[in-house]
């Protein structure tokens, strides 16, 4: 894998390079074309007006095609960039240094069944190992597949068979997770989408949709009547009282939409391109087939329907510019429009954006299980049986420790009510056997592969007691805090449904 890895990195980094070089040449085109117009209208000044018109359209033309050119050229360099860092960071993880990857730390909860004491979430844990995600609904959604675990054999089979399809996608999955990581979100950005989905209209009245007719054209009919000596500059600058008095009554109601999406246009667009990848694929899987054709409900084209929400916001951001928002408020009654046009968009397609964004998030997630299976190619996909051993593992090992260094052992827990005691000197790997038990367990139950050549389980939630702290702030003795622990095992063995415990030198 890594001789794959390094294959990729130094490739895109030869197109890195290539790009910038282009980018050099159109800069310099850039300056020539622009010196070169500014030296032939100055010529033709004096010499023919038609001529020196027809040179600045065609030197400004050739401008303003160098400086797009160039804009693309940025936006590809940044993705290919993007693509040089992804392979590089996953040799370094090859190379067991995969500390410079999101820790997951805010997900680790301290009276979790487990989470803490198998190092699921923080430094060096299996979180830090795996996610790949590129979004952070993707990292939440991967997160709560390690919190809350699946016991549902349809589901786990599914997700796996998911996994499997993503697994060899290298390039795809790689470009996702590059246009992902073009523009970074905020916490609270997936929230106030939702929220902005689910409010009622407040420009839908008829009388909006007739002030958008109107008043534009009496604005430009009073501007030319003004120009042309009609009417005075005090009756014109009176008449401005209409177009910005119309403005400023909905003002409240304009800026509440506008706050609520503010400069989120970029994100739009991140998720219009996602969309995009996904929809272009080929997936075999029925959970990917699924959720592919979820997004085409009613028809619906959800990267071009979400691309045309970021247009339509990135207007409305015009109006961050005074000067442009001064202008076209008067001209053409800038924020009402884009409001309405916001709404029109919503009340098409609200039902829809969660279920795209879901998707999105979804994908997200099983690509860094995908990532990997791919990484760990020796790993398996676990059975899920419905009866019979609880667990049956051949060559078990625990998923971070690098294979050349772990120490893999069989794993046979064959019926229920069973007590496994291990013994052993300090320092023998006592607790990383109890550690690897748990963590395959919670790994087979996400859908994911195991640290192991053959595994075959059956679903079963997990508690362990093998880290306790003592905690200052709760006035809490270490003695005290195990005790508790201890009391919250034994009043959730009290429920019908079946639980592995795991305790460590208690």
């Amino acid at each position: 894998m890594k001789e794959i890895y390094k294959k990729r990195h130094n490739q895109f980094k030869e197109v890195s390079d290539n790009i910038y070089k282009q980018l050099r040449i159109i800069s310099l085109s850039r300056l020539v074309v622009f010196l070169i117009g500014v030296f032939l209208i100055y010529y033709f000044a004096r010499i023919d007006a038609l001529a020196v018109s027809i040179t600045a359209v065609i030197f400004f033309s050739l401008f303003i095609i160098l400086v797009r050119l160039h804009i693309k050229k940025i936006r590809k360099k940044k993705h290919i960039d993007h693509l040089v860092d992804i392979n590089q960071r996953e040799i370094r993880a090859l190379n067991g240094d995969f500390l410079d990857f999101e820790s997951g730390k805010e997900f680790l909860f301290p009276d979790h069944p487990f989470a803490a004491d198998l190092d699921i979430f923080g430094v060096g844990s299996l979180f830090q190992f795996i996610n790949r995600t590129a979004t952070l609904s993707g990292k939440k959604r991967l997160a709560n597949w390690l919190n809350l675990p699946l016991k549902d054999k349809t589901k786990i089979v599914h997700r796996q068979d998911g996994v499997k399809d993503l697994k060899d996608k290298l390039d795809w999955r790689q470009n996702f997770r590059a246009i992902g990581y073009e523009i970074n979100e905020k916490p609270d950005d997936k929230k106030e989408i939702i929220e902005w989905s689910k409010e009622p209209e407040q420009f839908s009245h008829w009388m909006y949709s007739l002030i958008l007719y109107i008043v534009p054209a009496l604005n430009i009919l009073l501007l030319v009547m003004y120009i042309i000596g009609n009417i005075t500059f005090g009756l014109f600058l009176l008449y401005l009282v209409l177009p910005f008095g119309i403005i400023l009554m909905n003002l409240q109601k304009i800026n509440a939409q506008h706050n609520r999406l503010s400069r989120k246009s970029k994100i739009f667009n991140k998720y219009s391109d996602i969309l995009k990848e996904i929809e272009n694929e080929d997936f075999k899987s029925n959970l990917l087939i699924e959720m592919k054709v979820s997004l085409k409900g009613n028809h619906t084209n959800s990267s071009g329907n979400i691309k045309k929400l970021s247009k339509i916001l990135n207007a409305l951001d015009s109006r961050l510019n005074m000067i442009a928002g001064v202008l076209l408020n008067y001209l053409l009654m800038w924020d009402l429009l884009q409001v309405k046009r916001l709404e029109k968009w919503k009340r098409k397609y609200k039902n829809h954006i969660e279920i795209w964004l879901d998707v999105i998030e979804q994908i997200d997630a099983l690509t860094s299980l995908a990532n990997f299976y791919f990484n760990q190619p020796e790993n398996c996909l676990p059975e899920i049986i419905d009866k019979g051993n609880v667990i049956n593992a051949k060559d078990a090992g625990h998923p971070i420790i690098n294979q050349n260094e772990r120490v893999n052992n069989d794993i046979l827990m064959d019926r229920a009510g069973q007590f496994l005691i291990v013994t052993g000197a300090n320092m023998a790997g006592k607790s990383t056997y109890l550690r690897t038990l748990g963590v395959n367990l919670i790994m087979a139950m996400a859908g994911m592969p195991v640290c192991a050549s053959s595994y075959k389980f059956i679903p079963v939630d997990i508690f362990t007691s093998m880290r306790t702290r003592d905690s200052l702030y709760k006035n809490e003795s270490y003695f005290y805090a195990e005790l508790r622990r201890l009391k919250m095992i034994i009043d959730r063995l009290q429920e019908p449904e079946p639980l592995l415990v795991i305790l460590d030198e208690v």
